[in-house]
């Protein structure tokens, strides 16, 4: 090595000066011995920036593989306004009509209000315009658009194509006669009666009240299709017949029929209903043409047999809807209109409530299930859980008042479909051990001893009430427990009162067929009456005969509920839900 370069003298130490005031071309200018490097060789090694200076946030971009078309050439900004007409105009609509209402309540400018809910008076000034749009479209009429030429096809690729708004289809209907009223045989001899006192007068409505007679004459005078459920209210098909257009049964109704223990009963049972005919028919002779000619008689009773049963199933229809809409116990309108009952205290299925006549004795109530049940015996297990718990509570309300309680449950007719309830009174404890004693002695007197069934049906461990009686007789039932397991039942066989009906039912019976006990109208005996435990309950707590025949209404009484529900709020188990 050359020895200049390692002398070991250190040269003077020369002051830099910054970058950015550093002349290279100067420099190596001023010092002709040194070698001039290339520009590739002076620049840092970092591509030109310095490491500790901050690299430019990344600037969003749009991809070119974007498939939203809205940010496809321009940048993101807000929703364009709705068109005219565009689908959501009926809730704009809605919007407006409010606000022109509630400036009308507040009594302010609408244009105060319209600041309010829309913010900004141009927001405003376009909901009328729509308004305006939508009226004019509607009254206008329909007209087809001229075909216009169109430039679509010659437009760059990637331009975006905004299809015009598409009004939403309105349709128009034509006002469709209204139908005369029909109506009743009242109505219609009322009307008739009119006719006749004008015509009789010689006033000048006369000719208009007699073509108004006429044509609701016609008019009652025409077929009626009634629409009736598939099912009566209690879960079973209608025995509807035949008629002359559904003579040919599909194997699928025939299968229905079968499965639910519905259609004619000759089809039902053949043999047994062709043993029957024959049995009723004195004349009979094993001919053939004796046969036909008594098929041709069969067919025709036949035919009168089916349409009293279809006579049947819409008086049924027209019984149940208005035991529905009288029912005191049941929710009407949907639920809006509670019940006319006096609730006391109410579960999911059942609550408490007070008579709406004067009670027998203080604590008097009533226990009802809220859905229409025209027997307990159609309550749910659920129903049948609160039930008891309802009991349980009013036994021990009986026992800290030196009591016992007395229930009991009357079903006096199951075709009438009458919400059915449980009554509680309470019986001093002096004289409770009498109450089965005289129920018994009443239930064997009651009725003919001749009778279809027991006079007393007893209760016990192994067939309580909920297994001694069915839900399809009518019937009457009493106890002194929760379980039901004491107390006595009896079937209601004849009303008190409905003998002329009885003879009457017989002599349709004998036309048609046998009372069955599905009706809960079959006959026998002297009558039951509806007022039965009233009267025992009455004569043991030496009441007035007032008191338990024809009670006075007390419903809303304010002092009588409230001393029940200070009596009965200890004991309520329905706090708990």
């Amino acid at each position: 090595m050359p020895s200049s370069l390692y002398d070991g003298t250190r040269p003077p130490r020369r002051e830099r000066s910054p970058p950015a005031q550093r002349d290279t071309d100067h420099t190596y200018a001023s010092h002709p011995h040194r070698a001039v490097r290339d520009d590739w060789m002076l620049s840092p090694g970092d591509g030109g920036h310095d490491v500790i200076d901050r690299r430019p946030a990344p600037q969003p971009r749009v991809s070119s593989r974007e498939l939203n078309p809205c940010l496809v050439g321009r940048a993101p900004s807000a929703p364009a306004p709705a068109a005219k007409g565009a689908p959501g105009y009926k809730w704009r609509m809605m919007k407006l009509e409010r606000t022109y209402d509630m400036a009308k309540q507040r009594g302010v400018p609408v244009e105060e209000v319209a600041v309010e809910r829309y913010g900004s008076m141009d927001a405003f000034h376009e909901a009328c315009a729509e308004r305006q749009f939508l009226d004019e479209r509607h009254h206008e009429p329909t007209k087809k658009a001229a075909p216009q030429p169109s430039s679509s096809g010659f437009q760059r690729p990637g331009t975006a194509q905004q299809p015009p708004p598409r009004a939403p289809p309105t349709s128009t209907s034509s006002p469709l006669p209204r139908a005369t009223p029909s109506m009743d045989v009242n109505q219609l001899n009322q009307l008739e009666a009119q006719v006749l006192r004008a015509e009789l007068l010689q006033k000048p409505e006369a000719a208009s009240l007699r073509e108004k007679w006429e044509a609701a004459r016609q008019v009652t005078s025409e077929e009626r299709v009634e629409i009736v459920p598939v099912m009566d209210g209690h879960g079973r098909l209608y025995d509807l017949g035949s008629s002359s257009s559904d003579q040919d049964t599909s194997l699928a109704e025939l299968v229905r029929q079968e499965r639910f223990g519905a259609g004619r009963a000759d089809e039902r049972d053949a043999d047994a209903m062709l043993a029957q005919q024959i049995a009723g028919d004195r004349a009979f002779v094993n001919d053939t043409d004796y046969m036909d000619d008594e098929a041709r008689r069969f067919a025709r009773k036949r035919m009168r047999d089916d349409a009293m049963k279809r006579q049947y199933a819409m008086e049924d229809f027209a019984r149940t809807k208005r035991a529905l809409d009288q029912c005191p116990f049941c929710w009407q309108d949907d639920g809006r209109t509670p019940p006319q009952a006096t609730i006391i205290s109410s579960g999911s299925c059942v609550y408490l409530a007070l008579p709406d006549r004067e009670p027998l004795a203080d604590g008097h109530c009533w226990i009802v299930p809220m859905h229409h049940q025209v027997s307990s015996l159609d309550v749910d297990e659920d129903g049948w859980t609160e039930i008891r718990n309802f009991m349980k509570c009013l036994l021990r309300m009986a026992i800290s008042r030196n009591q016992s309680m007395v229930f009991f449950e009357t079903v006096m007719s199951v075709r009438d479909q009458k919400h059915t309830y449980i009554e509680a009174v309470p019986i001093p404890n002096d004289i409770f051990a009498q109450v089965p004693a005289y129920f018994y002695s009443g239930l064997s007197e009651v009725e003919s001893e001749w009778s279809d069934h027991k006079q007393v049906i007893t209760f016990s461990e192994q067939r309580p009430f909920q297994h001694s009686m069915v839900s399809r007789l009518p019937y009457f039932m009493v106890q002194w427990d929760y379980k039901g397991q004491r107390g006595y039942g009896h079937v209601i066989e004849e009303r008190y009162g409905d003998r002329h009906r009885t003879r009457r039912h017989r002599q349709y019976a004998s036309d048609y067929e046998a009372p069955t006990y599905d009706d809960g109208d079959h006959v026998g005996g002297t009558g039951f009456p509806a007022n039965f435990a009233h009267e025992i309950l009455g004569t043991m707590l030496d009441l007035e005969p007032h008191r338990w025949r024809r009670p006075k209404r007390v419903a809303g009484s304010s002092q009588r509920v409230e001393a029940f529900r200070a009596a009965w709020e200890p004991f309520d188990w329905t706090r708990a839900l």
